[in-house]
């Protein structure tokens, strides 16, 4: 049965919505018309009054439970009052959403009790309050306490936050108002793992498209470079990402990177992203180092080969270990892995393996993500063949790799959450110490525009004074970038020539 929610403002009810999935999960969720219980079978029907009065937002929520039959079971309600004093239209509306939101969290609390401990928040980029609350003047452990109180964190949570952000701030000194990232995007893979959502082909099925799509790829940065050289941008990070780009052929791959430096110049950081283990050899490796590629992705997400087999790789727990051997033999000193928590079948004994051998191999990055069940992948599609852990399993997980980083000596230097994540807890970057990805960091703090190129690729302008992102998608099909590659170079163009407002 559906759960019923009612803002009375609708520009509230997805803000509200995403309160009530953390507690209901991914039930579905019906605006009421009126602020009662439906009139139709339902399990619960969440109701919100908000209004602005006497230097206070007062909000009144109340959560209506069935018996399952349909019939009024219980009922659960909180009233909160938040002084407001701000004068911006901008920031009153902020506020004004935050507490209705914080009003809904606290009922919804108390109707289902939850342990949840990233509180009320549910945006991707937590870590922006936080540079909000220095901005103003807060130190870390008065910003630590303000998480807690404000928005319901648990402590350790508060502090991972306070701790990322700071720990940010090398990187961020470093940033210009005219600095450009460019992103290039090579979306093949060898096979589709089950957990995937990105634009990404199977090159069994896509080989003969590898050749069209890299012309007008090479079409796309050349255009790209001489529009931001007109413009005044200064080349930053350079990021290949896909897909695997490592997956196509070793010249293929280097004509892409030679590509990006013949048009843009040097830039202080390239990545490029080598994912699975399986395509990588000595060509492949030894051509991006001589390009001067700095950090490479060897992401094994589990080391556990049963899991491996399931999710969809075609590479050994062994395929990695030998592929990071031979990623330091080429010269390569800034590796990173991605590890995925929660996987098929894995419990915390499966994440104590995966991490423990992971660790051994001292990356300089270990970017630790938790499963996230995304609409388009086999996972989600398919979820009732898959045996996942629970959300407490899970946080044991996410508990473990804290502390087993923080014991190897790693320091957490970016962290962002997703939308249905098992257990709604959060991916997070570690570093050893002077190694954060400056790319990593600029992408996931929106601090600095990002020129993205080829197909699903979203570009993005940041507009600091105005605090606005305007975006710009390439189209995620292979035929229609490629048909089409001339328009989306004049959309490109224009976007990054326009003044910044």
């Amino acid at each position: 049965m559906k759960t019923f929610v009612y803002t009375g403002d609708q520009a509230f009810f997805n803000d509200v919505c995403e309160i009530v999935r953390m507690f209901t999960g991914p039930a579905a969720i019906a605006l009421l018309p009126a602020p009662r219980p439906a009139a139709e079978p339902f399990s619960a029907s969440v109701l919100l009054g908000h209004r602005y009065a006497g230097g206070a937002f007062v909000d009144e929520a109340q959560v209506v439970i069935a018996d399952g039959k349909g019939n009024v079971a219980r009922r659960v309600r909180h009233r909160c009052v938040e002084p407001y004093a701000g004068e911006s239209a901008l920031a009153f509306r902020r506020f004004s959403k935050r507490a209705a939101k914080n009003a809904v969290y606290v009922c919804m609390q108390k109707a289902f009790p939850t342990r949840l401990p990233w509180g009320s928040l549910t945006g991707i980029r937590p870590t922006r309050l936080v540079r909000e609350m220095y901005a103003r003047g807060l130190g870390e452990t008065e910003a630590a306490r303000a998480l807690e109180r404000e928005f319901f964190l648990e402590p350790q949570k508060a502090r991972l936050l306070v701790k990322t952000v700071s720990n940010q701030r090398g990187v961020l000194a470093t940033q210009g108002g005219r600095d450009l990232n460019v992103y290039i995007a090579i979306p093949f893979c060898v096979t589709r793992c089950v957990y995937c959502s990105f634009p990404s082909y199977a090159l069994g099925r896509h080989e003969a498209d590898v050749e069209p799509y890299l012309y007008a790829l090479h079409e796309e940065i050349e255009s790209a470079g001489r529009c931001a050289g007109e413009n005044g941008w200064k080349p930053r990070c350079l990021y290949v990402g896909g897909g695997t780009p490592t997956s196509i052929p070793a010249a293929a791959l280097s004509s892409v990177v030679e590509h990006a430096l013949s048009a843009f110049g040097d830039f202080m950081e390239i990545t490029v992203e080598a994912g699975r283990p399986d395509t990588l050899d000595d060509a492949r490796l030894f051509a991006l180092r001589s390009l001067g590629v700095h950090r490479i992705s060897i992401n094994p997400q589990t080391m556990n080969a049963k899991t491996l087999r399931a999710v969809g790789r075609n590479h050994t727990p062994e395929d990695t270990v030998r592929a990071f051997g031979r990623a330091r033999e080429a010269g390569f000193g800034f590796i990173n892995m991605d590890l995925i928590l929660g996987l098929p079948g894995e419990g915390v004994k499966e994440a104590e393996h995966t991490l423990r051998e992971a660790l051994r191999l001292r990356p300089e990055n270990l970017t630790v993500h938790t499963l996230a069940l995304k609409r388009a992948s086999a996972l989600m599609q398919n979820r009732v063949d898959y045996a996942l852990p629970d959300a407490v399993a899970v946080s044991e997980m996410v508990d473990l790799s804290r502390r087993m980083a923080a014991e190897n000596g790693y320091a957490p230097y970016y962290l962002y959450r997703q939308k249905y994540m098992t257990g709604n807890f959060e991916n997070v970057g570690y570093c050893l110490k002077g190694f954060p990805c400056a790319y990593n960091v600029d992408i996931m703090e929106e601090t600095t525009s990002n020129m993205a190129l080829g197909a699903g690729a979203i570009s993005k302008r940041v507009f600091d004074a105005q605090r606005r992102i305007e975006r710009l998608p390439n189209p995620k099909s292979l035929r229609h970038y490629i048909d089409n590659i001339g328009g989306h170079i004049t959309k490109k163009e224009a976007f990054f020539a326009r003044a910044d407002d």
